[in-house]
């Protein structure tokens, strides 16, 4: 029972019966008027100072439950905004009631400049996914929970990457209260996915011409040497010189093409540790 009623229903039963059954013992007493009129003064008087003192221990009961509540709330509050990832509270509109101190520090919004707003209006822009949007929109609408990845900008109009868990907030009574969404920068991974990606393609690229392009030079040259070796005829030995020269310098070309394939892929600036996971991740996507 909430406790703004707990106490006033208890002093209504506690005086209830106090004064149905004393009361009906002083009118059946033998006590002359005199005594009777005194025995229900100091009955009140009694009465009086119980309630009183029965009040004051249940309010001081309710005062130091509210203290726990807000020594909890103070504790949530700080370890939220010690943490890097963004938190948003929203009402049960989905409207910013409160924000941590990393979502102001990487945003550059403030709670008083985004208080009372719905998070889409003042975070999205024009690489925002539509679809992200709409399935957040709709667990809003259902009260339910979801995850999403989304392109997000801070107030300097720089765009970064979240992933969103966004979850619905209930009372005691399971009535709604708000939503809390909790958003990780994935930018750096989404980064190093993408220059694996580049990655994986100039080495597919240098795969290629090592096993096609470099094969068309060699077998050349292989040929000519054999004709070379059997030919007799000078014009016609000058001739498979002037084609191996070709050839060798065709090589030449191929080799210093997939050297430079290969100085692209090592001068990459790949983050440390983020191409096992992403490695790790697109396995597990598979």
């Amino acid at each position: 029972m909430k406790g703004e009623y707990k106490i006033p229903l208890i002093f209504f039963i506690v005086s209830f019966l106090w004064i149905t059954f004393s009361d009906r013992w002083l009118y059946y007493s033998p006590f002359p008027p005199q005594v009777s009129y005194f025995i229900s003064m100091a009955k009140g008087y009694f009465f009086i100072t119980f309630a009183t003192f029965i009040i004051f221990i249940l309010l001081r009961q309710e005062r130091f439950k509210l203290k726990i509540r807000q020594d909890e709330n103070q504790h949530l509050l700080e370890i939220m905004n010690r943490v890097d990832c963004y938190i948003i509270i929203t009402d049960s509109e989905g409207k910013i009631t409160w924000v941590n101190k990393a979502f102001e520090n990487h945003t550059g919004y403030s709670l008083s400049d985004v208080i009372n707003q719905y998070p889409g209006s003042i975070l999205r822009g024009e690489e925002s996914c539509p679809e992200a949007e709409t399935e957040i929109a709709n667990a809003i609408k259902k009260q339910s929970s979801c995850t999403v990845e989304i392109i997000n900008y801070t107030r300097q109009k720089q765009k970064y990457w979240v992933k969103i868990s966004i979850a619905p907030l209930f009372d005691e009574s399971l009535n709604l209260n708000g939503f809390i969404s909790i958003q990780n920068n994935t930018t750096s991974y989404r980064n190093a996915q993408n220059l694996l990606s580049e990655k994986n393609t100039l080495l597919k690229k240098i795969a290629w011409i090592t096993s096609h392009q470099l094969r068309k030079p060699v077998a050349s040259i292989l040929g000519l040497n054999e004709v070379l070796q059997q030919e007799t005829d000078n014009k016609t030995r000058d001739e498979v010189f002037s084609m191996l020269n070709s050839c060798t310098e065709e090589l030449d070309n191929i080799v210093k093409s997939i050297n430079k394939g290969i100085n692209e892929v090592e001068n990459m600036p790949l983050i440390e540790g983020v191409e096992n996971q992403v490695e790790s991740n697109s396995l597990r996507d598979s």
